[in-house]
């Protein structure tokens, strides 16, 4: 042999990116191994359960909404193999967070706990899937690609995020790294010319398979990725030149495993798929309404999914404050071009079956964001996980070998090595810190996390189950157009005591009488009344405050965050309604006119309460959103209250929106002051613009109509 060929050899032999094994006894190598794993998996353990307990703040609808199917499973015994509710769910995941309820019962942790292990669980997986795809690259090369790939996956934001939070999609990429991981390490016996497989690794592989299905929607895509792989075979050894490390052209034994493959999945996913063709409207309702074809222009909201999809690895990620720090890539921009330029390696190498594996899982599982609404989304490209970090890893192995080769002696060979590891040790420890800040100091802490989560909802639970006594109801108003069997899961799952509530949708036609018999046989009345977020608009007109201090009083409240409580005495017996108005007249600058009124009572003393109703008639479309006051006074100039309110009609529109000849009702109720002075004083209405304060003229320069007198009397 030559001195040249001597030297090839031995730089080959120091060559991390060699096929050469590990330097080290066999035993130690696996030492070694499970030394960093274990190491990987502490920081991910960190990372995943620090604060766990606060962070994220709050239990989100969906999350919530798992809490109440578990304890309906615990009640009934029964155990589906489909949720249908909330727009349909996969059971796997409910499953597991059914035996946490049961053991930890029902609290925030155990709709999270489920997730945490899952996401842990991913961390080991990921990194035997990276070890058993690139065996055949040698040992060292193939831990050094499963330890950087399992590297960022464990300080990754965008898997801690989904780690810590209650959502199935979180139990995708573990199923789909066990299951793709036993498919190739079955598939490596066919890559070599014996052409011969394991039957028993063939049938695992196809179950696992088949239970990536029961995780999550975008699961449904996972059966293409060996699809897509096959294809790629195909036409891989189709195409001339066949290089000495292409796999064997497809053969009918290779039918054969794989069929075995596919029977194995069907087996395992037959339950899900008659469930499937008995309710297609369920199972596939909500993918219906978020696919791109339901926008308005489908193929410029394609163009533009694509973009963004492949965008959000360095330049935009989502935008969702629930899945993101709201427009967080899932790269630093270094890392990002690292990524980029591992997937071009990967391209460059298509033919060799573990790149173009890599490739049809990278292609195939960014497809549930792409043709969805609202790309980029993390939460449908979740899929991704096991695989996205590996490209990273492969460019800086590339690079690591590139650096390795031009190195001309045993010293320059040692100083890069210990350089690069140096670098890509520190480029990790940023990543983790930058992760710890982004997650726990700047994200767990905005309000619109807070709000994303709807933690004002479990802070509401919270207070009830403080407040709940033997002669308590709570209410909770919604806007008339929520369905009518709404009630906010958060508050379900969360609430635990025993006095009752209900989310009354507040509607003029019914609200007296579904508060009449909500409330009979109980004294106190708690009221929420949301400042924030999705029921900000219950109530515009108060119109359960009036019923409520109608029949009886308002003594206390206790605000919150994003939401007040207000406490109501009434009399237990007490029937609730709008009283009969009579007719009244009244032209407001010729736009609206007051066609009736009811007030009382007649006689009020002083610190009591002067209800009134109003309707009124659209003469003209009004030009503005007015207010409408009234006011007790004594003809002298002295006012004795007052109550300002927008005019609203039932639908809870602004007056721009009435239509001529609409109807509307509104109300108040005057607080007559502790010292006003006893005697008789005239009620009056008014109308003004809040923009201008412009009051609309009546007749004669009038800008009030008066509608009746009251006596107030002394305390």
């Amino acid at each position: 042999m030559s001195g040249g060929a001597e030297e090839q050899r031995s730089r080959g032999e120091r060559e991390p990116g060699s096929r050469g094994t590990c330097i080290l006894h066999p035993a130690s190598c696996i030492l070694l191994e499970l030394v960093i794993v274990l190491g990987l998996f502490a920081v991910a353990a960190f990372l995943r359960v620090y604060e766990i307990a606060a962070i994220p703040p709050g239990l989100y609808y969906d999350e919530a909404y798992h809490g109440v199917d578990a304890l309906e499973v615990l009640r009934t015994g029964q155990w589906p193999i489909y949720f249908p509710h909330n727009s349909g769910r996969e059971p796997l995941f409910l499953w597991l967070i059914t035996l946490l309820v049961a053991w930890l019962g029902p609290t925030v942790l155990a709709i999270r706990l489920p997730a945490v292990l899952v996401g842990l669980a991913t961390v080991p997986a990921t990194y035997l899937l990276v070890r058993v795809m690139f065996a055949g690259e040698g040992r060292r090369r193939s831990v050094a690609l499963a330890t950087l790939a399992t590297a960022w996956l464990a300080v990754s934001h965008w898997h801690v995020h989904f780690s810590r939070m209650g959502f199935r999609a979180i139990s995708l990429p573990l199923t789909e790294a066990i299951a793709l991981g036993l498919l190739w390490w079955t598939c490596r016996t066919l890559f070599s010319e014996s052409k011969q497989g394991s039957t028993v690794r063939f049938v695992l592989a196809g179950a696992a398979l088949g239970l990536c299905l029961y995780t999550y929607t975008a699961a449904r895509f996972t059966p293409l990725v060996p699809v897509a792989f096959v294809l790629f075979w195909i036409i891989a050894t189709r195409l001339p030149p066949r290089p000495a490390f292409l796999v064997p052209a497809f053969s009918q034994a290779h039918v054969s495993r794989f069929m075995l493959y596919v029977s194995s999945a069907v087996l395992v996913a037959l339950p899900l798929v008659a469930y499937a063709i008995q309710n297609p409207g369920v199972f596939v309702g909500r993918s219906g309404d978020v696919a791109v074809w339901s926008a308005p222009d489908p193929a410029r909201a394609l163009v533009d999914n694509v973009i963004a999809t492949l965008g959000m690895f360095g330049l935009r990620g989502d935008e969702t404050w629930r899945h993101n720090l709201a427009g967080k890539p899932v790269f630093d921009p270094l890392t990002a071009i690292l990524f980029y330029a591992g997937v071009l390696l990967a391209i460059w190498r298509w033919r060799q079956p573990r790149y173009a594996f890599l490739l049809a899982w990278l292609g195939v599982m960014l497809l549930p964001g792409i043709i969805s609404q609202g790309a980029p989304h993390f939460l449908r490209t979740l899929g991704i996980v096991p695989v996205v970090f590996l490209f990273p890893a492969l460019a800086l192995s590339a690079i690591s070998d590139f650096g390795f080769r031009i190195s001309d002696s045993r010293i320059t060979f040692d100083v890069l090595r210990l350089t690069f590891v140096g670098l890509v040790i520190l480029a990790l420890a940023f990543n983790a810190t930058l992760t710890f800040h982004d997650y726990f100091i700047t994200w767990a802490h905005s309000e619109e996390t807070f709000y994303a989560y709807h933690a004002d909802a479990a802070e509401i639970a919270g207070r009830m189950n403080a407040l709940a006594g033997p002669d308590a109801v709570f209410l909770l108003p919604v806007s008339y157009l929520w369905p009518p069997d709404y009630s906010h899961k958060t508050v379900d799952y969360l609430y635990r005591g025993d006095a009752p509530y209900h989310f009354p949708r507040v509607d003029e036609a019914h609200t007296p009488a579904d508060l009449t018999a909500q409330c009979r046989g109980f004294a106190h009345v708690y009221v929420v009344t949301w400042t924030q977020g999705d029921h900000v608009d219950a109530d515009p007109k108060r119109l359960v405050d009036f019923v409520l201090r109608k029949a009886g009083a308002r003594v206390g409240e206790m605000p919150g965050h994003g939401y007040l409580i207000e406490e109501y005495r009434v009399p237990p017996d007490a029937r609730f309604a709008l009283p009969e108005l009579t007719p009244a007249e009244g032209n407001f600058a010729l736009q609206l006119a007051l066609r009736g009124v009811v007030y009382g009572p007649s006689t009020v003393p002083a610190g009591g309460n002067l209800w009134v109703v109003l309707a009124w008639e659209t003469l003209s479309p009004p030009p503005a959103d007015y207010k409408v006051t009234v006011y007790l006074h004594d003809g002298a100039g002295r006012g004795a209250g007052q109550a300002d309110a927008p005019l609203l009609d039932n639908q809870h529109r602004l007056t721009t929106a009435w239509p001529v000849g609409s109807r509307a009702l509104s109300y108040g109720i005057i607080q007559v002051p502790a010292d006003a002075s006893p005697g008789e004083y005239v009620l009056d209405v008014g109308i003004y613009d809040p923009a201008t304060m412009q009051r609309l003229w009546v007749k004669d320069g009038e800008i009030a109509v008066t509608v009746g007198t009251v006596q107030v009397t002394r305390p």
